[in-house]
């Protein structure tokens, strides 16, 4: 704990509703490579309807590795909720 000194966590992004689209979750993932988010939280509705269903699964249980730092390479600055 930061005792007295403020955490800057930085933004905190909610994701939900991705239904199989990995298409969405990438462009989603893109926009905030340009950022540097704190956290990112799933919601669900990860699966179902859409075709990429089970790459939607790999590509959130990646973690880390899954968003591209604004330099191109990877970025650990990524935080989850939904493992």
């Amino acid at each position: 704990m930061h005792e007295g000194k403020p955490v800057n966590m930085g933004k905190t992004y909610a994701i939900a509703d991705i239904h199989g689209r990995l298409d969405l979750l990438e462009a989603a993932y893109a926009h905030l490579g340009q950022e540097k988010p704190g956290l990112i939280v799933h919601l669900g509705d990860y699966v179902d309807r859409g075709k990429a269903s089970s790459q939607v699964i790999e590509f959130l249980m990646a973690g880390e590795d899954t968003l591209p730092s604004p330099s191109g390479g990877a970025s650990s600055s990524r935080g989850t909720m939904s493992r």
